[in-house]
């Protein structure tokens, strides 16, 4: 066996044994009922922050994006990824290899059914509008998929959830595994930012196919 077959097996037996432990990591979930909150957090703080693996609402994060003009309106031309990736650095992981930014415009009344939280990072910030947001701990996850619909005729009164408002430029971590829905109060433009790195889009990849 030569020496660059010995430092294949090495890195190859490393990178499986990180990836052990972050899925392990990824399995453990916070099912408590409890929302943390954070003024302008540092990466070091957000790390904390998603490591507690509970919901939690960041304020003043917004302020410094370069995403407006000087009457602080936003400007459309600069809700490109190459910008957006420069101002979410603090909500993306340390050196990810997958960066994604979905915009919604939505008009007032919109509403989802429950959502399976399945990006490993997910923040959804509010540019604009008002929106209210239900939150579903994991343990509920049968529940969810015998009824997803929590709005109107039918919908699922078994479901416990917490319910709160978010504003425009506040953001919202959803921890993995977790459920959600939201629904519009005011037209909305939501932007979600979602990342994954060398460790978590294996196992990403592999628990949505799973599901298909």
């Amino acid at each position: 066996m030569s020496n660059i077959d010995i430092i294949l097996i090495v890195i190859v037996s490393l990178y499986t044994l990180m990836i052990t432990f972050k899925i392990m990591s990824l399995k453990k979930v916070n099912n408590n009922y409890e929302i943390l909150q954070k003024h302008q957090p540092s990466k070091n703080d957000i790390i904390d922050i998603v490591n507690q693996k509970a919901p939690s609402v960041i304020t003043g994060e917004v302020d410094n994006w370069f995403i407006f003009d000087e009457n602080d309106k936003i400007v459309e031309d600069k809700l490109n990824h190459k910008t957006l990736s420069e101002n979410t650095n603090n909500l993306c992981y340390v050196m990810p290899i997958v960066k994604k930014f979905n915009i919604s415009n939505l008009p007032q009344d919109k509403n989802t059914p429950v959502i399976k939280e399945t990006n490993t990072k997910h923040f959804l910030v509010l540019l604009e509008g008002e929106l209210s947001i239900y939150l579903f701990n994991p343990i509920q996850e049968q529940e969810v998929k015998n009824n997803n619909n929590i709005y109107g005729e039918g919908n699922n009164k078994k479901l416990k959830y917490m319910e709160i408002k978010l504003y425009s430029e506040q953001v919202l971590h959803i921890p993995y595994l977790w459920h959600y829905s939201y629904q519009c109060l005011t037209p909305c433009k939501v932007l979600d930012v979602n990342s994954e790195t060398l460790l978590t889009l294996p196992y990403t990849i592999v628990c949505n196919l799973g599901k298909k």
